[in-house]
């Protein structure tokens, strides 16, 4: 939610609290405006009856003391009872319907349902009620009987008292008994139970006048309380976003481009830490771009390399890497501009790759060493793509020098078709493509030292040739001097075979192969030494098809035979095997032959002789070569020695499994 969203949503919420304690207050006191206007009719009501009693006075006074009311009359004006008994009839049916619209009130209803005391009271008080209103009645008909029996004109001078004892009709009598009961019903009945009935009303009123104002004085307050926390809770998360964020540009600052800010909500200020996130994805790629592209084509250069794939490796890398949709390296060659690989979206679509142009030919303006030619945003009308030869759906181009050595050896050019290149982007493939050059300048560099190096690897091989082809002629010598002419036969063809081997053209070889060749080599010896030399060579399956550089194994063969074999008077033994040994491939060639002591051990170890005679030279050319030639092959390869005195010597190959490669 957006933080305006979010504010406007918790004034909503106030807005609508407040209007409803508004309407329920407005409610409340309506209420309580309607008891007061109860408690008005009410306090009408009881003077009402006030008024029927004392016209019931008037009546009762003129009917026991008519001696006083004949005194009295030329004072006050006071009329007869018959007049008073009309008014009285008059007023106590007006009290009556009165006292009905009272009790039938919405509002005194509601309060008889809630107040338990009030109902109870009215439970009591109403059929009294009812019964006064019968006695004003029967009353009423006593004086309109009156009236009818004694006319005006022949009544005039009498008191009531008078006309009822002149009277022959003895149920007048009963006047007297119903004046006292509606006094009584006046009296004790309706002036009571109003006037508690009201105040009880009133009382009611206030209490619920004084409780509303509460309620709304809490409401106000809670609802305050409640707003100002929602406030604090918006606020605290904005500034929690708001420290987050700061955090994670200071760490970006330091370098720490690996920063994930967290995400507290989906407002405004998570999508800007979601933004600041993808900026520094993009620096952290931006970075990491410059050695990932060596990377990139390290791991993907063939063993045996040539320019044409090493050139789509690189404008591959450069695509995936640098942000660029197409991708054309060019070279200068001789006056002429060649693009030598192309990939993704192709800008040039009439230039084929492996063709040459003029640069007045390009179709766009060739940068020097230290510019750039950046077309932003190409727009409508502004550009030749015809005349230029480039695809209609080209939006940015951007162009860079390929500068090696501090010379314009070609360019790199990047187009997209979408949209234009950001300035980070424009930064960015401005930076590999420096590093690009770079790149191709360590690759010629690479492969001018590695063809030196298989030079000396080739000449290192080649040395070993004539010590070996010396070695094995000796042993034929040997034989014609002994005159064993069919065992002569079987040395010339071995040593055919073997030569076939030594000249085939390769520095790599299996092992399977090698110890082929190494087992002719030890049956050409044996035909030599007869009865007093035996051998054993033994290859793991796992290990047959290893590669490694080929007669690496024979010099220490020929070194166990001069060194190991010859010097010794009884039986000599050889041992050759390649077995896994993690982490290593592992081929060990031991001798039973009389072997040596520790500083000799350690003398071989530095393959540095102590004298400088030939014998000792010619000894070590073998074992120092077949050291080199690891050296230049492999990273972590070793050439080790094992002996004790009088109990034989062994010599060591190990090669890391990791730096193997299998046929």
């Amino acid at each position: 939610m957006r933080i305006r969203t979010k504010f406007l949503a918790a004034l909503l919420i106030e807005l609508i609290t407040f209007a409803v304690l508004s309407g329920l207050t407005v409610a409340t006191f309506a209420r309580v405006r309607a008891m007061m206007n109860v408690v008005e009719n009410g306090t009408l009501l009881i003077s009402m009856s006030r008024s029927v009693y004392s016209l019931l006075k008037d009546v009762v006074f003129d009917l026991f003391t008519p001696m006083s009311y004949q005194s009295l009359r030329s004072v006050v004006l006071a009329p007869r009872s018959l007049v008073t008994g009309r008014e009285f009839a008059h007023e106590s049916g007006l009290f009556k319907d009165q006292y009905q619209a009272f009790m039938d009130d919405p509002t005194v209803k509601y309060i008889l349902s809630h107040d338990a005391a009030l109902l109870s009271m009215y439970k009591t008080s109403d059929p009294l009620a009812m019964q006064a209103f019968n006695k004003f009645g029967k009353l009423s008909d006593l004086f309109d009987r009156l009236r009818t029996i004694s006319p005006a004109s022949e009544t005039a001078d009498k008191d009531l008292y008078q006309i009822i004892q002149e009277s022959k009709d003895e149920s007048l009598y009963s006047v007297f008994g119903e004046i006292r009961d509606a006094s009584f019903y006046l009296n004790n009945i309706f002036e009571s139970f109003l006037n508690r009935f009201v105040l009880g009303i009133r009382q009611r009123s206030e209490h619920l006048e004084r409780s509303a104002i509460i309620t709304l004085a809490a409401s106000i307050l809670i609802l305050g309380a409640i707003m100002m926390l929602i406030v604090y809770l918006i606020s605290s998360s904005i500034i929690a976003s708001v420290k987050d964020l700061q955090t994670a540009i200071g760490n970006v600052a330091e370098g720490d481009f690996s920063v994930k800010v967290p995400k507290r909500g989906k407002d405004e200020l998570a999508a800007l830490g979601g933004s600041f996130e993808r900026l520094a994805g993009d620096l952290k790629r931006n970075v990491e771009s410059i050695p990932s592209i060596l990377k990139d084509v390290n791991e993907a250069l063939p063993e045996e390399p040539n320019w044409d794939e090493i050139n789509n490796i690189l404008s591959e890398a450069l695509l995936r890497e640098g942000g660029a949709r197409g991708v054309c390296i060019f070279l200068r060659q001789r006056g002429m501009v060649q693009l030598i690989a192309k990939s993704g979206f192709d800008p040039l679509p009439s230039w084929e790759k492996g063709t040459s142009r003029r640069p007045a030919r390009t179709g766009f303006a060739l940068p020097d060493l230290n510019d750039r030619l950046l077309i932003k945003q190409i727009a409508a009308g502004s550009f030749d793509f015809d005349g230029a030869g480039f695809d209609h759906r080209l939006a940015t181009l951007l162009v860079v020098p390929m500068a090696i050595r501090k010379k314009n050896s070609g360019y790199f050019l990047f187009a997209r078709e979408d949209r234009a290149f950001t300035d980070l982007e424009i930064s960015r493939l401005s930076a590999i493509a420096d590093y690009a050059a770079q790149v191709l300048d360590n690759v010629e560099m690479h492969a001018t030292l590695a063809a030196r190096r298989d030079a000396s690897f080739e000449a290192l091989q080649a040395q070993i040739r004539p010590h070996f082809l010396y070695n094995i002629l000796t042993s034929i010598m040997a034989l014609n001097r002994m005159g064993e002419s069919k065992r002569l036969e079987e040395a010339v063809i071995a040593l055919k075979d073997m030569l076939r081997y030594t000249l085939e053209p390769g520095q790599w070889t299996t092992v399977v192969d090698e110890f082929t060749f190494l087992k002719k080599y030890c049956e050409l010896q044996k035909l030599r030494y007869g009865e007093r030399f035996d051998f054993s060579i033994e290859v793991a399956p796992e290990c047959e098809e290893a590669r490694i550089p080929k007669l690496i194994v024979q010099p220490l063969v020929e070194n166990a035979f001069i060194h190991g074999i010859e010097p010794r008077k009884s039986e000599g033994r050889l041992t050759v095997s390649c077995a896994f040994v993690e982490p290593n491939l592992v081929i060990r060639v031991a001798d039973n032959g009389l072997g040596c002591d520790s500083a000799k051990l350690e003398e071989l170890a530095s393959l540095e002789p102590k004298d400088d005679s030939p014998h000792t030279r010619s000894g070590r050319v073998g074992l120092r070569n077949v050291r080199r030639r690891l050296d230049l092959v492999y990273k972590e390869a070793a050439l080790s020695f094992e002996s004790k005195e009088d109990h034989g010597f062994a010599a060591l190959i190990t090669i890391p499994i990791k730096e193997c490669s299998f046929s």
